[in-house]
């Protein structure tokens, strides 16, 4: 990862086939070449005809194995393109710079690229690992505060695995350095763990409701992963009280107006999780930093979910 000023960007990628999201160019499009390719962003492009679409304009411009692609946007578009990248005559070096905080801290670092399918998040995907990661804060002066809050989500969640960043988080004032230590945790995750095997799974604290929940309800990722935060520490019960607070009123701060969420709708989805074998799979919070893989089968969850009252 190499932190640039925007105005540095230009240079960066102007060897590449560049493709930026639309809001991303509208906002600020004098920062990149007039040729880059333009895309719609949102989850809605993570599907099989976003992937033929780009993979025809890819062939017809020429890209061949030893070129380079640049992908400039948030998540949504950093996983589609990254998931084109890894199948595009059998894989192409690409470059990703992520342009929503959730994107900085989660999807641009690890090399995991993936769409939906058949209503499913995440189904289809592949490990590509991008050469290089540019980190542009000015991006985040654009967002609102819904993807503000989907991105402090996310920053939750890493908190809960690391005590340095756990106490960091407590001052909104130094998202800089936040931001970075997020990037450095991550990395050491997937340098310990590539493929996903064994501790990288930690990240997905908070990801087995939360994936549930967004597949059944149009929320966004980070929001839904802090929901689901809540949630599993409650249903798995491993923490004490103190922390069980400070989770909640963290999440509390940016989930906004509670859902009425349909239990046996939200497990129907997580039963396709990709981190389960045979039951449902959870990295459960024990204290900060401490992680255990547990499951649950479907009966058994829905047990305890709906006797939270």
């Amino acid at each position: 990862m190499v932190e640039i000023a925007i105005d540095k960007l230009k240079d960066e990628l102007k060897d590449c086939f560049v493709i930026v999201d639309s809001n991303v160019f509208n906002r600020w499009g004098a920062y990149f070449l007039d040729d880059c390719h333009i895309i719609c962003g949102g989850e809605g492009i993570k599907n099989f005809e976003a992937v033929e679409s780009l993979i025809g304009v890819m062939a017809k411009s020429g890209i061949k194995k030893g070129d380079r692609v640049a992908v400039v946007g948030g998540g949504a578009v950093i996983d589609m393109v990254g998931f084109v990248c890894s199948i595009y005559m059998r894989g192409l070096e690409w470059i990703n710079v992520p342009t929503t905080l959730l994107a900085m801290i989660d999807s641009s670092i690890g090399g995991k690229t993936a769409i939906n399918s058949h209503g499913i998040k995440n189904l289809v995907g592949s490990f590509k690992k991008p050469v290089q990661t540019y980190v542009c804060h000015e991006f985040l002066q654009s967002l609102d505060d819904g993807d503000m809050n989907s991105g402090w989500g996310e920053i939750i969640k890493m908190a809960l695995l690391d005590r340095h960043l756990f106490r960091l988080v407590d001052d909104r004032v130094h998202l800089n350095q936040i931001i970075k230590e997020c990037i450095k945790l991550k990395e050491r995750f997937v340098k310990k763990d590539f493929y996903d095997k064994g501790e990288r799974r930690f990240l997905n604290l908070g990801h087995t409701i939360g994936h549930g929940i967004e597949s059944v309800y149009a929320l966004k990722h980070g929001v839904c992963v802090a929901m689901g935060l809540v949630l599993e520490s409650k249903i798995l019960g491993l923490i004490n009280e103190d922390l069980l607070k400070w989770i909640e009123k963290r999440v509390g701060e940016i989930a906004g107006n509670k859902i009425e969420i349909d239990i046996d709708k939200v497990i129907g989805a997580m039963q396709m999780d990709k981190k389960n074998v045979q039951n449902i799979c959870f990295c459960a919070l024990v204290d900060v930093g401490e992680i255990k893989i547990i499951e649950l089968t479907k009966e058994e969850l829905a047990a305890r979910w709906k006797g939270l009252g």
